[in-house]
């Protein structure tokens, strides 16, 4: 199978790419993606993302991207990552 290269969504331009935007104006990094793709030419479409470089107060740790986006957080033991994946409103970002 050919490997994602984009995701159609309709929140591109306010919530999705304002959030990586300002995750990476905070310092954070993207290891691939980041951007709207242009690969299509029409419609919305997201790149795939992995951010680093966040800390668990970031918006784009605390919220729902509702996008394909990934922050990714480092931790030294397991206890640490279950409280981190846990520290949030709804819990719908968490992952280990």
């Amino acid at each position: 199978t050919a490997p994602c290269e984009s995701v159609p969504i309709v929140w591109v331009q306010a919530k999705v790419s304002g959030m990586v935007e300002r995750a990476l104006a905070g310092g954070a990094e993207a290891l691939t993606g980041g951007a709207v793709s242009e690969r299509f030419g029409t419609g919305y479409h997201f790149e795939p993302t992995v951010l680093t470089g966040v800390s668990q107060a970031d918006e784009i740790v605390q919220r729902e991207v509702f996008g394909p986006v990934l922050p990714v957080l480092t931790f030294s033991h397991f206890d640490e990552g279950i409280a981190l994946a846990n520290d949030c409103e709804y819990g719908l970002t968490s992952s280990i």
